[in-house]
């Protein structure tokens, strides 16, 4: 069965995280062929996502080395 936009909107994390049954995959994927509005709005998605990766990897290698130095210096 093809998901209808509502439906495929729900399923987005479910898809990212690779937890759609296949029968539910295949409504997705088959309403992503005919769908460029829906393309669009799972590319955004994917783009937030990926940015927020970004930004949490750059505080967290941040907060790495700012401990590292705090405690190099606590050795000196």
């Amino acid at each position: 069965m093809i998901l209808t936009c509502k439906q495929l909107v729900r399923a987005v994390t479910d898809a990212r995280e690779k937890r759609l049954s296949a029968l539910d995959r295949f409504g997705y994927q088959a309403h992503l062929l005919r769908c460029r509005h829906c393309r669009r709005y799972v590319a955004q998605m994917d783009a937030v996502v990926e940015a927020l990766h970004g930004v949490l990897s750059f505080f967290f290698n941040l907060t790495v080395l700012a401990l590292t130095v705090n405690m190099i210096s606590n050795l000196l």
